[in-house]
């Protein structure tokens, strides 16, 4: 794939990276343990996050699958389980269930969704399964059934993937039917179906599995998924609905829009979709062209369902992060209009996390780890990345999967970390604790230092090596009297050790 030329700033990152043969590692040590937090799992079992939400008080729900149970899981911000929430910090669903998607409602509550039978249905009776939550992790006793319900679209066995809020509190869920058809189903705000919808609140029609979702801002519905394997050959689709369930001939003439990435038939899944303030729509997915590996992948589309030529390549952004196969999971919107996209990354025969971050015209955005993407190792194994949030502060939060051990004794914990994009230069392996963060960077006056192993002194100099007047006070420096440009930082460590970073000011 060929790249455009790296701008200084990266080119001095990589030269000071290779004169001291040092690995960048990006996990935020003041979340967890060294950036990371599992929930433990037994031998042979697994367990996965599939989706977050972080709350106004900075608080993260994730939610997920655990020993054959969904589950709901809430943090505090630095990543310990919240006491307050369910029974130490976890809200456990019906057995032989999995929660997929997650949404909070304006007072607090939290709806997930999923596959499960609820209270009332047999094992064979698994649907749309979908649970209320009070702020405190209880069940929402005016929702459903005691706080849940199931809706039944072919008769068994559905799969709800995704969940959204209409202004008006209406709940939109869709997903697929057991027949392999892409579904949509809205429910009034007290759980019970709302018949002004489709046929008594259920909307089906192409062959397809729907992951993502959206309501725009006259209240039509996008919903995106991947066409069946005998229809389209997995290209990734998109429909769009008038308020009604009636299909919206606005959009591509029909509702409805195939895109066929690469050569000939292949694998162009969807992840999720998210909406532009300008109406455009994102859409994550994995797709490749010809033999070559899959990519990350981000397709835009303009309002009337066209693909938006000026984004990418021809429309399509693709990610290839290390020469090897790449799946694309979830996509979320910074406030500044670029893309972060996350997922897994093969390594021979490994899997990683991966997260990229594109820049508003779909191409990569080089100041973002290591030239627009970071993979780092969570533990030895196999490690998925399946949602994405940023924080205020561009801290990156990634909720997944995480496998440790060989067979037959593979452990496969669900996996919430957080990454700080911001270089860390150590001498030292992706395991290490220790870890330095400076934000933010580019800045354009103070600049916060954190170690978790010590700070003795801070210098600045210029790229010429002149030490420059940038005072140190623990744990920041003024950079408010240098000129706009690149720098470098000079840490010493408690233990003795040296870290070079590269900072640049910007008034």
């Amino acid at each position: 794939m060929l790249r455009p030329l790296i701008g200084l700033a990266v080119f001095v990152c990589c030269i000071i990276t290779h004169t001291i043969h040092a690995q960048a590692i990006y996990f935020d040590h003041t979340f967890g343990t060294g950036g990371k937090t599992f929930l433990p799992m037994v031998a042979g079992d697994k367990g996965h996050f599939r989706s977050m939400a972080i709350q106004p008080d900075g608080k993260i729900v994730v939610v997920g699958n655990r020993a054959g149970a969904s589950l709901v899981v809430r943090f505090k911000e630095n990543g310990t389980p919240d006491s307050s929430f369910g029974t130490n910090g976890i809200y456990r669903g019906v057995d032989y269930s999995v929660f997929y998607d997650v949404t909070l409602q304006p007072n607090g509550k939290i709806i997930a969704v999923g596959n499960g039978a609820a209270p009332g249905f047999t094992f064979a009776q698994d649907g749309f399964y979908v649970v209320r939550l009070n702020i405190n992790g209880t069940p929402d006793n005016t929702f459903g059934s005691s706080g849940s319900m199931a809706v039944l679209v072919a008769g068994n066995h559905d799969d709800a993937h995704a969940v959204a809020l209409q202004a008006d509190g209406k709940i939109v869920v869709t997903g697929k039917s057991n027949s392999w058809r892409a579904c949509v189903i809205r429910l009034h705000s007290n759980g019970s179906m709302d018949s002004s919808f489709g046929n008594n609140g259920i909307v089906t029609n192409a062959n397809g599995d729907m992951s993502g979702l959206c309501i725009t801002t006259d209240g039509k519905i996008v919903v995106a998924g991947y066409a069946s394997p005998f229809v389209h050959d997995y290209s990734m689709i998109i429909l769009r609905y008038l308020t009604d369930g009636t299909p919206d001939s606005t959009f591509n003439h029909t509702g409805i829009v195939y895109t066929l990435i690469g050569e000939g038939a292949g694998y162009d899944g969807s992840g999720k979709a998210r909406l532009q303030p300008d109406g455009r729509l994102l859409v994550s997915g994995t797709g490749g062209f010809g033999p070559m590996p899959s990519d990350l992948l981000v397709v835009r589309y303009n309002t009337n369902g066209s693909i938006d030529e000026t984004f990418g390549n021809a429309g399509i952004a693709q990610v290839d992060i290390n020469g090897d196969s790449d799946i694309g999971y979830d996509i979320c919107l910074a406030p500044d209009g670029r893309i972060l996209i996350c997922g897994t990354s093969l390594d021979h025969a490994k899997a990683l996390i991966a997260v990229a971050c594109l820049n508003t015209d779909g191409t990569p955005d080089y100041t973002f780890g290591d030239e627009g993407s970071i993979r780092n190792y969570v533990r030895d194994n196999i490690d998925n990345g399946y949602a994405i949030a940023l924080q205020a502060d561009w801290k990156v939060v990634v909720a997944g999967s995480s496998s440790i051990g060989t067979y037959p004794s593979i452990y496969q914990d669900p996996a919430l970390l957080r990454y700080s994009p911001y270089r860390t230069i150590v001498n030292e392996t992706p395991n290490t604790d220790i870890t330095l963060q400076i934000y933010p960077n580019p800045t354009s006056g103070t600049l916060y230092i954190h170690s978790a192993n010590g700070i003795i002194n801070a210098t600045i100099t210029d790229m010429t090596g002149r030490l420059v007047n940038a005072p140190f006070y623990q744990q920041y420096m003024n950079m408010s009297l240098l000129q706009d440009g690149i720098y470098l930082l000079h840490v010493t460590l408690q233990d003795g050790r040296s870290i070079v970073r590269p900072t640049t000011v910007i008034h």
